[in-house]
């Protein structure tokens, strides 16, 4: 990635600094100037700088989001787990986190995804040549969200992370 060639710390931007996006908040921290964006920026962890904002609220994110990002970590939790949550937390919520970045040369998006975008729920073999054809809403936004990314302008990398989420599923983060 470009961000190993500069001579000046990168910044990032953790957008969903929740359990999952606090850890990669964290393991980046010793290299990176990282941004935490949150509602409730306290509960960001230590050593991370915490960004109030909504998402859903635009002007919100016109004043608290960072200039002069190398990368932006988007790894959100719908607010609610009907289809509007799913679209609001991956494609809406990233669409407007984008016009607010827009005309930042960002290095890279990483888009926290989910193997849910896949069609298969029989225990048989997934990779990333397996067709993304989600059988349900929340892949269906997710798989949007997807597109969002990769069609913004900015490098983007998607994540498909299986297994990590539920109270049982710890150890995977």
């Amino acid at each position: 990635m470009a961000m190993t060639e500069r001579t000046n710390t990168p910044r990032i931007l953790v957008a969903g600094c929740g359990k999952l996006g606090g850890a990669i908040a964290s393991l980046l921290r010793d290299s990176a100037t990282v941004f935490g964006l949150r509602r409730n920026p306290a509960q960001v962890p230590a050593g991370i700088q915490g960004v109030k904002a909504d998402l859903m609220a635009p002007e919100s994110l016109d004043k608290a989001v960072p200039d002069n990002l190398d990368v932006i970590v988007y790894c959100l939790t719908p607010a609610s787990y009907d289809e509007q949550g799913y679209r609001d937390a991956y494609v809406n919520g990233l669409s407007n986190l984008l016009d607010v970045v827009k005309g930042q040369p960002l290095a890279r998006l990483v888009f926290i995804s989910s193997t849910s975008v896949y069609s298969q729920n029989d225990d048989s073999w997934v990779d990333e040549t397996s067709p993304a054809q989600p059988r349900r809403f929340s892949g269906e936004q997710i798989l949007a969200g997807e597109r969002t990314a990769l069609d913004s302008g900015h490098p983007a990398t998607i994540v498909r992370f299986s297994g990590i989420y539920g109270p049982t599923r710890q150890r995977f983060l």
